[in-house]
């Protein structure tokens, strides 16, 4: 293997383009560079991650260690108890609105404009809207839970 590698000089063809002469190594020894580099590599010590409790296989985790604190699971329960109690008092803002009117009960305009507590019931609906778990995919996390205002 390692006299492919000496003899790579000699078996190179050369083009010429122009002024430039290039050398193109042979498809062949690019081939055997790139799989022994990668088989180097996959050969290497990789650092192991810690076991897990129940011999389960190691929880995904994308950030360095030390980076988590070790009571995630207990902040993040506590985020989505607070999450749940401002979508309860928006919730019940929402109820003790007035009925709304609009501008446009002639059908004269376009849009219609929300009159009397309309800036209030925009603010809620908008609060609704952030604090509500039903909303992503597992309805199970609320905008404001990487959103936080």
């Amino acid at each position: 293997m390692s006299s492919l590698f000496h003899d790579l000089p000699k078996r190179t063809r050369v083009l010429q383009r122009g002024a430039q002469i290039l050398r193109r190594p042979p498809l062949m020894a690019s081939c055997a560079a790139a799989l022994v580099a990668t088989i180097g590599y996959a050969g290497a010590a990789q650092p192991e991650s810690p076991p897990q409790p129940g011999g389960s296989a190691p929880i995904y985790s994308p950030y360095p260690p030390g980076i988590l604190p070790a009571d995630i699971n207990a902040e993040i329960a506590r985020v989505q108890a607070e999450i749940r109690t401002i979508f309860g008092r928006y919730l019940a803002q929402s109820q003790a609105l007035p009925p709304l009117t609009f501008s446009n009960t002639q059908g004269v305009g376009n849009p219609p404009i929300i009159q009397g507590a309309g800036y209030e019931a925009m603010r809620i609906l908008g609060g609704l809207l952030n604090y509500d778990e039903n909303m992503s995919p597992m309805r199970n996390v609320a905008c404001a839970f990487c959103h936080m205002p």
